[in-house]
């Protein structure tokens, strides 16, 4: 957030990528993850999400994460 607004630019509506959202390295399991949870704050702040992760190719909603991005 400090990055864009140094920038003159909001988070809202920016473009954000989250690179892994397994929990440890090289492992497909996104239980406990601290990607969901930055994944909530970006998103609340209005930037439009997306992620990569070799090791989960789809996101699946928690009981806490409802909403991820696909």
């Amino acid at each position: 957030m400090e990055a864009l607004y140094e920038q003159g630019k909001s988070l809202k509506g920016a473009k954000a990528l989250i690179l892994g959202a397994a929990y440890k390295k090289d492992v497909d399991d996104d239980r406990e993850s601290p990607s969901y949870k930055l994944m909530e704050l970006l998103s609340e702040k209005g930037a439009e999400l997306a992620y990569n992760d070799q090791h989960i190719p789809v996101l699946q909603a928690t009981r806490k994460y409802n909403s991820v991005p696909r």
